[in-house]
């Protein structure tokens, strides 16, 4: 069945995600979580179990803000 109310109205807009896959990016990955930082969008960060500096990156990035999401699987699935 169909939601019998919106979910938002004019004062509270959707809100939006993104899930950003990464696996051993450590070079790019500042520079997305930088570009879809102004977007309003929340941000999951899902590493597949990457073995460079990708875990640290990630860490740092969602201690930053209570609002970001890392999900870090133990090895590459």
């Amino acid at each position: 069945p169909m939601p019998t109310g919106p979910s938002h109205t004019i004062d509270t807009p959707p809100r939006y995600a993104v899930v950003a896959p990464t696996y051993n990016h450590a070079g790019p990955l500042p520079g997305v979580l930088t570009a879809l930082a102004p977007l309003g969008l929340t941000v999951i960060a899902v590493d597949d179990g990457s073995s460079d500096t990708t875990p640290g990156i990630l860490a740092a990035w969602a201690a930053a803000d209570p609002g970001r999401v890392v999900v870090r699987h133990p090895e590459n699935q």
